[in-house]
């Protein structure tokens, strides 16, 4: 499902809270919520995944994704892939070992369709480790930084979830 307003992919579904909601849910109308713009809105869903549960940490679901990606760590360079992606953060696989608190520098498609597409560089922190998979949150220090990097995550889930 798109967002209505800006054509991104981050949608999640929100969960029921007014009584015009669960009027609605009868006629299989639900509450949506655009993570990239805050845009809410309501629509019958198509494959959209419901809210997260109440006990969950992570308050932007991640889409399941496939991407090999390059990154380094201070002096060393490694590779990896990104299994899941959000504007937030993402998981990456990696045989390298991470510990949490590490700064990485990311190397993503620009989610370009071009015949060689472009690489954006993007700091993550870790945030936890299990085994071979590290749950990294990325690190945007301006607001045009945050919308260049909702931008790539949007058009990197278009391009690699079709």
């Amino acid at each position: 499902m798109l967002c209505p307003r800006c054509d991104s992919l981050l949608v999640v579904q929100r969960q029921i809270a007014s009584p015009l909601d669960r009027l609605l849910a009868l006629l299989a109308i639900q509450p949506f919520e655009c993570q990239a713009c805050r845009h809410k809105f309501r629509a019958k869903p198509d494959a959209v995944r419901a809210a997260a549960p109440p006990d969950e940490r992570r308050k932007v679901l991640r889409e399941p994704v496939a991407i090999p990606v390059n990154f380094e760590c201070g002096e060393d360079a490694s590779e990896g892939t990104l299994t899941d992606l959000s504007k937030d953060g993402c998981t990456l696989d990696s045989k390298r070992r991470l510990k949490p608190g590490l700064l990485l520098r990311l190397h993503l498609p620009s989610g370009s369709e071009e015949v060689s597409p472009s690489m954006m560089q993007q700091i993550a922190t870790v945030r936890s480790v299990q085994g071979s998979r590290a749950g990294l949150k990325f690190l945007a220090f301006t607001p045009v930084e945050q919308a260049q990097l909702e931008q790539t995550v949007t058009s990197t889930i278009k391009r690699f979830t079709k």
